[in-house]
């Protein structure tokens, strides 16, 4: 892992009153949506099938959506949905 995502983990993870606010579902998803982002680009692409690997395959569009929808509250991340089997493509913010 590269130093720039090790900065926005230590960030993120420093910010206490932010990892209170957010549910378990949430901070999974943020921290597999820097895993998977390009190193300074803050962008990158989920597969459907990376999400069921590692989230679970219980964690299926509507919860996405929910724990999408509040990191972009938040002002951490921002995702669009393709069309059925097309990858998730994201913005770290």
């Amino acid at each position: 892992m590269g130093l720039y995502k090790r900065g926005l983990l230590k960030s993120f993870l420093g910010r206490q009153d932010l990892c209170k606010k957010l549910s378990a579902d949430e901070i999974r998803l943020f921290l597999l949506l820097v895993v998977f982002a390009e190193e300074r680009k803050r962008k990158g692409k989920l597969s459907w099938e990376n999400v069921k690997e590692y989230l679970g395959d219980d964690f299926r569009k509507d919860r996405l959506k929910r724990a999408a929808s509040t990191l972009e509250e938040m002002g951490l991340a921002r995702m669009d949905y393709p069309p059925r089997g097309a990858d998730i493509v994201f913005q770290l913010l």
